[in-house]
C-alpha cells in the first residue's frame, strides 16, 4: 500500500518533491514484544508497558505499542552510561514510545541501539519524547543496526527548559526504508544539538526531517549532518532552523555534506532558516558532490590504495561526530561503517 509520510511544517513548491515522501509499504500485524535489554542504574526509573493506539509525526498509525517511562531524579548527575537495547530476531517488529523526563539539575546519558541479529525483513516505527527540566542535561545516542531489508522510523518531540541541554546523535547506519522526523523546541539559555550520521547503499530511501525551534533568547539550535549515497539510493534532508518571537540573543546553525559514491545516487537538500526576530544568529549549508580527486591522488600516491582512500575521506568527514562518542560505542561504530563502505 502507498502512503504519503514524513509531512515538512513549511510547504515548499511542489516541483521539489520536498514536502513529503511517498513509500510503498506492507505494514505488519504485530501483537506482541519482546524484553529491552538494560542496564540498571540507581536513581533511574524505569517502567514498561504495552499499550493501545499509536501515532506520530511521521504519518503511520498502529493499534498497539511498547511503552518505555524513563525517569531521572532531581538533582542526580548519572555518571553511568544507560544502554537500551532491542534486538530484531525472525520476522520480529517494534512499534514503541520511549518517554524520557530528565529532572532539574540532572544529567543523564543514554545510549539506544536497535539491531538485527539475522538478515529477515524488521519493522520499526518509534517515538522518543524527551523532556528536559531546568538546568537539566542529556546526551542521547541513537544507533541503527537493523539490517539491509529492514524499515526504521523514528520520530522524536524534545523540550528543553531553561538552561537545560541536550545532544542527539543519530547513527543511521542500515536498512531499506529510514524516515525521521525531529522536533525540538528551546526556552532561555537552553541548548539542542543534532548530530547525524547516515550511509545509504543499494535502493534505499531516506527521508530526514528536523524542526529545531528558538522560543526564548539566547538559546542555541545546531543541526550536523553527515552522509554518504552508494548504489541507487536517494535521500532527502529537510532541515528548519526557526527563530521565533522572543528569541533575540539565540543562535541557530545546520550544516548537511553528502558524499555520492554512485552516479545513479539522488541527493535532495532543503535547508530553511525561519525568523521573526532581528538580534539573532542563524546560518544554513549543505554541499553534495563526489569525493575530491585532488585528495584521492594525494593520498594514493603515498602507497594507499583507491578503497582506502575513498574511506579514510568518508570517516574522516565523519569523525566530526563519531569523536564524541565514548570510547566503547566509537569503535562499534568504526567497525559497522568499515563493513558497509
Amino acid at each position: 500500500m502507498k502512503y504519503i509520510l514524513n509531512e515538512t511544517p513549511i510547504k515548499t513548491t511542489k516541483g521539489f518533491n520536498m514536502n513529503n515522501v511517498k513509500v510503498d509499504l506492507d505494514l505488519p500485524n504485530v501483537g506482541s514484544f519482546h524484553e529491552y535489554k538494560y542496564n540498571k542504574i540507581e536513581n533511574v526509573d524505569i517502567k514498561e508497558s504495552i499499550n493501545n493506539s499509536y501515532s506520530s509525526r511521521i504519518g503511520l498509525s498502529h493499534d498497539l505499542y511498547k511503552n518505555l517511562d524513563i525517569y531521572v531524579s532531581k538533582e542526580k548527575v548519572i555518571n553511568n552510561l544507560l544502554e537500551i537495547k532491542y534486538e530484531f530476531g525472525n520476522d520480529e517488529h517494534l512499534i514503541d514510545k520511549i518517554n524520557i523526563n530528565v529532572d532539574e539539575n540532572s544529567k543523564l546519558d543514554l545510549f539506544i541501539n536497535y539491531e538485527s541479529i539475522n538478515n529477515n525483513i524488521n519493522y520499526h516505527n518509534g517515538n522518543i519524547n524527551i523532556s528536559l527540566n531546568q538546568n537539566s542535561n542529556m546526551n542521547l545516542i541513537i544507533l541503527n543496526k537493523l539490517n539491509k531489508n529492514s524499515i526504521n522510523m523514528i520520530s522524536s518531540t524534545i523540550e528543553a527548559l531553561d538552561n537545560s541541554k541536550v545532544k542527539i546523535t543519530l547513527l543511521d547506519l542500515n536498512g531499506s526504508v529510514r524516515l525521521y522526523n525531529f522536533e525540538s523546541n528551546t526556552s532561555v539559555n537552553s541548548e539542542s544539538i543534532l548530530n547525524n550520521i547516515y550511509i545509504g547503499k543499494n535502493n534505499d530511501l531516506i527521508d530526514m526531517n528536523y524542526n529545531y525551534i528558538n522560543n526564548s533568547e539566547s538559546s542555541i539550535s545546531n543541526i550536523e549532518v553527515q552522509g554518504v549515497l552508494l548504489d541507487k539510493s536517494k535521500k532527502a534532508f529537510k532541515g528548519i532552523i526557526d527563530f521565533k518571537t522572543g528569541s533575540n540573543n539565540s543562535i541557530g546553525k545546520e550544516n548537511e555534506n553528502c558524499l555520492l559514491l554512485s552516479d545513479e545516487a539522488i541527493s535532495k537538500s532543503l535547508p530553511m532558516l525561519l525568523c521573526s526576530e532581528e538580534n539573532v544568529e542563524g546560518a544554513h549549508s549543505v554541499s553534495s558532490g563526489k569525493i575530491d580527486e585532488n585528495k584521492l591522488f594525494y593520498l594514493t600516491s603515498r602507497g594507499i590504495s583507491l578503497e582506502d582512500a575513498k574511506k579514510l575521506i568518508i570517516l574522516s568527514n565523519f569523525e566530526i561526530i563519531i569523536n564524541d562518542l565514548p570510547d566503547s560505542i566509537k569503535e562499534n561504530v568504526h567497525n559497522i561503517i568499515n563493513e558497509l563502505i
